[in-house]
């Protein structure tokens, strides 16, 4: 019937306008292709990810109220801690993360660290073939900057890890006084090139992925800066393989945020809030 409708709305426009034609209306029909197409479908296709973990910390709980939810393992009192959110998303809670090199009570799992994870939480847990979205603010509480007479030590904030091979397949981390990421491929992208006007103030990133063993996978990295009303696509790698665990033999991927990793001597401390974990 609707074919039948479109045809004669076609006779009527050839029969007002002599000389126009039927055909390519008809042969669109048939080939069950419409006009524009592509822009109808660009605006009005829903985001078909589903959301699978939101750590939001509203319960003012360092594990956000969600079972399987890690505050960190480093033992000192305020290796993770609770603040207020001062930022445009409405929250009242965030978690922040401390590391001082070389005292013992911020070592925990090989190293100088104090972290969040989501390792136990199945719903939060990637495989090979997944496809993944993962969203979250970062600030950087009264952070030191760089100059040419430190050494340079990289301070990781966000990671997706794979249990079991040492390369960690995703890294958000802090180098001299930008944001970069290391990529599976081992590449290096400035995510933030320079964090300098950024101290104590929000930053909210968002990471694409389809994890792939083989060299078929995706990888997209956007920023949303303060003032920003949406993210800003920085960088995407295609063709790549970004599942570097060994998925026959059970590994598993998960999240991990906060602070790992700084400077001799040195004290870090950043906040973590709304992360998110969307799949599709």
């Amino acid at each position: 019937m609707k074919k039948l409708n479109a045809l004669g709305s076609c006779v009527l426009f050839s029969l007002l306008l002599p000389g126009s034609s039927c055909r390519t209306a008809e042969s669109e029909m048939n080939s069950g292709i419409k006009p524009n197409a592509d822009m109808m479908q660009k605006n009005i296709a829903p985001d078909t990810y589903q959301k699978l973990l939101e750590v939001n910390y509203e319960t003012n709980t360092k594990d956000s109220g969600i079972p399987g939810v890690n505050g960190t393992s480093a033992t000192a009192p305020d290796a993770a801690y609770m603040v207020p959110h001062t930022g445009s998303t409405g929250n009242n809670y965030a978690i922040a993360h401390k590391v001082t090199e070389g005292d013992p009570a911020y070592f925990s799992d090989g190293n100088y660290r104090s972290e969040s994870d989501a390792m136990t939480v199945q719903a939060a847990r990637f495989h090979d073939g997944d496809m993944r979205r993962y969203e979250f603010s970062i600030l950087l509480k009264d952070w030191p900057l760089w100059n040419a007479n430190d050494t340079i030590k990289e301070t990781n904030l966000f990671q997706c890890k794979i249990t079991g091979p040492p390369y960690v397949p995703v890294m958000i981390r802090v180098v001299r006084n930008a944001i970069r990421t290391r990529n599976p491929d081992t590449s290096v992208v400035d995510l933030v090139p320079d964090i300098t006007p950024y101290i104590n103030q929000w930053l909210d990133f968002r990471v694409d992925v389809t994890w792939s063993s083989t060299n078929t996978g995706n990888l997209k990295y956007y920023v949303k800066l303060p003032g920003n009303s949406d993210y800003t696509l920085i960088k995407e790698y295609t063709n790549i393989r970004t599942y570097t665990g060994d998925s026959p033999n059970g590994q598993f991927g998960y999240v991990k945020w906060g602070i790992y990793g700084v400077p001799p001597s040195g004290t870090r401390i950043a906040y973590h809030d709304d992360i998110k974990i969307f799949g599709k």
